[in-house]
């Protein structure tokens, strides 16, 4: 298995067991999304995504931290091919309001998904990605929208994500040298 998987995985187990939320890791393969693991929890009524999924680029946390990691040049050629499908009415539909939140997400260093993706869901994401020679990835919770408001998906569970993504990254670098 890849490197991000071998890798990512334990963490993202980790990260449920810790947060209790439903955790994944996802990848840009070509111009798409593609979930490479996920693990759902109890948190969510039903199991929400599978491996091998295909996930939308503009309303889902793992698809907007992933965009906002990328380079403009790489951000322009991806947007070129893009259609602004899925997600609910809380989407962003417009290249200039993803724009504007790839910079939030480059400042704060999550993405949020505050019911955009899917009714009744919340999603966070971090960025995985080392340099522009490895294939873009991010670490990613789903959990449930009523959670959106409070303490703990404000600070708790982004604190959790970006020290689980941190790992990652440090263990990535640490297994390429």
């Amino acid at each position: 298995p890849r490197p991000i998987y071998r890798i990512g995985v334990p963490e993202v187990i980790q990260l449920s067991a810790t947060s209790g939320c439903s955790t994944g890791l996802a990848v840009l393969e070509g111009g798409t999304i593609r979930i490479l693991y996920h693990r759902f929890a109890a948190d969510l009524a039903e199991p929400d995504h599978k491996a091998g999924e295909m996930i939308p680029l503009h309303c889902s946390a793992a698809g907007k931290a992933i965009f906002a990691s990328l380079s403009s040049t790489q951000q322009e050629r991806l947007l070129e091919e893009y259609h602004f499908e899925g997600g609910t009415d809380a989407a962003h539909t417009t290249v200039s309001t993803l724009k504007t939140e790839a910079e939030m997400i480059q400042r704060e260093g999550v993405a949020v998904d505050r019911q955009e993706w899917r009714p009744n869901q919340a999603g966070l994401a971090a960025s995985i990605n080392l340099d522009e020679a490895t294939q873009p990835a991010a670490i990613y919770l789903q959990t449930n929208a009523e959670d959106i408001g409070g303490k703990r998906f404000q600070q708790d569970l982004p604190g959790l994500l970006i020290s689980s993504a941190n790992q990652i990254r440090t263990t990535l670098r640490e297994a390429s040298n």
